[in-house]
């Protein structure tokens, strides 16, 4: 049930109400609201710059529609240069190959090794997180994610957890 979407220039809550199903987030345990998360665009998967930040564990669970809708948005074009400037060493290239080079993310996503599904995920979840949440200061009592540490797909949904820092205290320019 994918949507043909163009998520360029669109991000947050213009993302997140065009899908019925809703994003369930938390944060150590304690589920926070979507529009309470952000993602750390600068230095991501970084130590954090200021003193004293702690790393919290996180868990989002993301519609599988949109992961789908996005991925959609971008497989033709990685397929495409994937094709025109092939690199024998890239491992999601050529498990992309094996399958056919196939730009149906429905389908990769259903039909594919968890390892082909793990190398789109770690290679996409960050831009399209960012359509997803924003990037930019988390509001006081929300989250900064910052890593990415495992993806599965759990019926309509695919889960990711990671680090995040929880907002509410200056930090330098960094770590936002």
């Amino acid at each position: 049930m994918s949507q043909h979407l163009d998520f360029k220039g669109k991000w947050g809550t213009e993302v997140r109400k065009c899908y019925k199903l809703k994003s369930i987030q938390s944060v150590d345990g304690t589920e926070l609201a979507p529009e309470d998360m952000r993602i750390r665009s600068m230095n991501f998967g970084q130590h954090w710059r200021t003193e004293g930040v702690e790393n919290f564990p996180y868990e989002a669970k993301i519609p599988l529609a949109f992961v789908i809708d996005y991925l959609n948005t971008q497989l033709e074009e990685y397929v495409e240069d994937a094709i025109a400037d092939p690199d024998e060493d890239d491992e999601m290239d050529n498990l992309l190959k094996a399958y056919g080079w196939s730009t149906d993310a429905e389908n990769l996503l259903s039909n594919t090794s968890e390892r082909l599904k793990d190398l789109l995920m770690d290679f996409f979840a960050f831009d399209m997180l960012i359509h997803w949440y924003c990037d930019g200061q988390a509001p006081d009592n929300g989250a900064m994610i910052n890593s990415f540490e495992r993806f599965s797909i759990d019926g309509d949904y695919l889960i990711i957890t990671g680090q995040c820092r929880k907002s509410g205290f200056p930090v330098r320019y960094q770590d936002i």
